[in-house]
């Protein structure tokens, strides 16, 4: 679709917060389901969108069958949340659930993407955006490792964010700055191929580090606690 599905990272992260919390591990199925439906179903709305079908993006679905299902996509993304908030508020009074930081971050990360896909339309911008808050929590798990070894990547705070910037200008900047101007052209394409030949891997090597259960090495190293000073 030329934007991907929600990344095992975000899971990787309800996962820690619950490992760290003590939550049952019967309840995590109703924590993932609220986080893929409420990540997922702007991506399903959006290829169904005039926007998507203007994209240059392969169509599979045609214009006039689209706007027929809309409509029941988002009924049944309504059910489906209205569902699966009822059975959280019954596991909450029952005390077989408390709240806790992985239920903001499935919030915030459903009502971002919620946003995202309702103000951008061009698929670039689109895969722009999600992936800030995706950066940022890479960049915390960094600052996070090196301050547990008494480190501070190069040397603070500013020159961290300088070196990350000048990265992303070079890389992203020029790649996605290039690959809008110059359409849908060989150049274009080679420029989006280039890219996302590397998120590719990158996404292979998330599903494998954020097997936390497979991985107790890096559960214990992501698990957030305090660094020592």
């Amino acid at each position: 679709m030329g934007v991907l599905p929600p990344r095992p990272q975000h899971w990787g992260f309800v996962a820690l917060y619950r490992r760290r919390a003590g939550e049952a591990a019967g309840a995590a199925w109703l924590d993932g389901a609220l986080l893929w439906t409420g990540a997922a179903y702007p991506y399903a709305r959006y290829a169904l969108s005039e926007g998507y079908a203007q994209s240059g993006l392969p169509v599979l679905v045609p214009l006039a069958t689209a706007a027929v299902l809309r409509p029941w996509l988002d009924l049944t993304a309504l059910a489906a949340v209205a569902t699966l908030l009822a059975a959280w508020a019954v596991r909450w009074r029952a005390g077989r659930l408390r709240p806790g930081p992985q239920h903001l971050l499935i919030a915030t990360v459903s009502a971002f993407h919620a946003a995202v896909f309702a103000t951008l339309r061009d698929p670039l911008l689109v895969t722009a955006a999600l992936t800030i808050a995706h950066n940022l929590q890479y960049h915390r798990i960094v600052w996070h490792h090196e301050a547990g070894k008494g480190r501070r990547p190069l040397g603070g705070l500013v020159p961290y964010l300088c070196a990350g910037i000048a990265f992303g200008a070079c890389w992203y900047g020029v790649r996605v700055a290039g690959a809008f101007v110059a359409g849908a052209t060989t150049a274009g394409r080679v420029l989006l191929g280039l890219g996302w030949g590397v998120a590719l891997h990158h996404y292979l090597v998330d599903g494998r580090i954020w097997r936390v259960r497979r991985q107790p090495a890096v559960a214990v190293a992501l698990s957030f606690a305090p660094a020592p000073r």
